[in-house]
């Protein structure tokens, strides 16, 4: 029988509901997030449809404890902007000892402080609570398996099922970004896979189905 449930995370900014899905009861704690940036639906679909597959699947997560949350940031994934409403970048926002207020470019304003996001707040309350041993964060860009804190092997393994290329750095500084924070700072490892950005959904989810259920088996 298969056990899964869906909950609310919690209120965006602009009150819209964060939903997330947990799969199993038991065993080693994953989490998978998606549309922390709300210009990459791409995130969100291909999570959307990996749900699917675990409902559908239930022996794919036999002995684990997953949590996906597929769209962090529902304000920018509606208004189709990389910001959330209060125009802050999710992925600088969080409490990692790398924070830092400055920023050039408007689409990386890290926010006030730390934690100043209700959505950053509530994924971070959510992590105190539910402890991940792995985390799986989904992005859309240029396609690539990149990692953060001991996450070398996994990120490998993905980048076996995808063809993407492993990366450790994604060619510029994230201060306050989520690797920084759970895999820098805390040594929980963290990769980032970067789906292709602007292409075909179908496309998308052909390419990355693989890696997805590798990661659930592997992580």
């Amino acid at each position: 029988m298969n056990k899964y449930k869906s909950f609310l995370l919690g209120k965006s900014a602009q009150d819209r509901n964060i939903e997330g899905f947990e799969f199993g009861t038991s065993g080693r704690s994953l989490h998978i997030y998606g549309g922390i940036h709300g210009d990459e639906p791409e995130s969100v679909d291909v999570l959307l449809r990996f749900i699917e597959v675990l409902k559908e699947e239930g022996s794919v997560y036999d002995g684990k404890h997953v949590y996906i949350i597929p769209n962090l940031n529902p304000d920018g994934w509606f208004l189709k902007t990389r910001v959330n409403a209060n125009k802050v970048d999710l992925n600088r926002n969080f409490p990692s000892s790398n924070w830092s207020p400055q920023f050039e470019l408007l689409k990386n304003n890290p926010g006030k402080k730390p934690l100043s996001e209700p959505e950053i707040k509530l994924l971070v309350q959510f992590v105190e609570k539910h402890p991940p041993q792995v985390v799986l964060s989904v992005h859309s860009w240029l396609p690539q398996v990149n990692y953060d804190g001991p996450a070398l092997s996994i990120a490998r393994t993905l980048a076996k099922a995808t063809g993407y290329k492993v990366t450790d750095h994604i060619g510029y500084a994230t201060p306050g970004s989520l690797g920084a924070w759970l895999g820098d700072d805390q040594k929980i490892p963290v990769v980032t896979l970067e789906v292709p950005e602007k292409t075909n959904f179908d496309r998308v989810w052909m390419e990355n189905k693989k890696a997805l259920l590798t990661f659930i088996k592997k992580a």
